[in-house]
């Protein structure tokens, strides 16, 4: 096993699977660890810049980075230790979640995913191609989308901060049906909750 170059010294993101811990740090990159937290190896962060939302599926770590306004999607492939890029957003990307179907979800500020509009939220189908109606005709949120998390029937849950889901007043916790659109009868408290990230 080798050895970082300095200390975990900004953490950023984690993933935790049955067989590592995937750790972003601005400054090492990516960090594996194994179950027991003994260091593994890291890759570098070639893009230099801050990694926003990760998530893991079929031994691939998938990650939002860049600038803000204009993040890239990547996936690495544990097996081949290599990088794929997905493509380019407009607007920020702040959380990512995998469905049943290994679908990924994106969440944030997000206006365009590879050119086609989003509202806040956009998905990647099994082979990594955008659903280009999902969530963009019944969906849009008046603030960030900092949170996604799937419930077992693969309905979204999303958090941010946010006062209104279409026209409606819903305070930064909705759930989403599986095509994206709003599921009115999640009602989670009668007045809203706080910021959610």
């Amino acid at each position: 096993k080798s050895n970082l170059s300095s200390a975990i010294y900004q953490f950023e993101n984690m993933i935790v699977t049955d067989d590592h811990i995937f750790i972003y740090d601005f400054f090492n990159g990516l960090i594996f660890l194994d179950k027991d937290g003994v260091f593994d190896k890291y890759t570098k962060n070639y893009s230099s810049t801050l990694i926003s939302a990760m998530a893991w599926k079929n031994d691939e770590l998938y990650f939002a980075s860049g600038f803000d306004d204009a993040p890239d999607v990547y996936k690495y492939s544990t097996e081949f230790d290599s990088f794929d890029y997905l493509g380019t957003a407009s607007g920020s990307i702040d959380a990512m979640a995998v469905n049943n179907d290994d679908e990924l979800l994106m969440g944030g500020e997000l206006k365009k995913f590879r050119l086609i509009t989003t509202n806040s939220i956009s998905k990647l189908d099994a082979m990594d191609n955008p659903i280009p109606d999902f969530g963009v005709k019944d969906f849009y949120a008046n603030g960030i989308i900092n949170s996604l998390a799937l419930q077992g029937d693969d309905k979204i849950l999303v958090g941010g901060t946010f006062t209104k889901i279409n026209d409606e007043n819903i305070h930064n916790l909705a759930r989403l049906n599986l095509d994206g659109t709003l599921d009115k009868s999640f009602v989670p408290v009668e007045n809203g909750v706080g910021s959610v990230r």
